[in-house]
């Protein structure tokens, strides 16, 4: 394998925004390929996580000017091809309250506290958001 190639098996470095309102209530997104996720994805090659949250939020959410803390947590997970996502957690403040999400990129999403989270989140999404909330 060449220097650079990328295979199924290869890593995926992520950053997640979450953006909590202040009623306690965590703004999520539900993408077709990933299910239930905090708006965020893939750091690109050469960006620095931050960068990489402030390029999402802009594409996903079309938010500009986003506050980013410290990370709060790291997680991995295998996908079902295989390859290993590893995603670093950032607290984010959104310069508006108002939320334009991309319908292009986005199937569905809201503002959820852990009482009335879909059903469908998945396992470690739920583990983060009560860690995160102090349960």
């Amino acid at each position: 394998m060449e220097a650079g190639e990328q295979t199924e098996r290869s890593q995926k470095f992520e950053a997640r925004a979450l953006i909590q309102s202040q009623e306690r209530s965590f703004f999520l997104i539900r993408m077709d390929d990933w299910g239930w996720q905090a708006p965020g994805g893939y750091i690109e090659y050469s960006e620095t996580p931050e960068q990489a949250l402030n390029r999402t939020l802009r594409e996903q959410l079309r938010a500009e000017g986003a506050s980013i803390g410290r990370p709060l947590m790291i997680a991995s997970r295998i996908s079902d091809s295989g390859r290993h996502h590893l995603a670093a957690y950032y607290p984010v403040e959104l310069a508006t309250e108002t939320i334009y999400p991309n319908s292009e990129q986005i199937r569905t999403y809201g503002w959820y506290t852990l009482d009335t989270l879909p059903a469908d989140v998945g396992d470690q999404l739920h583990y983060i958001l009560q860690k995160v909330a102090g349960r």
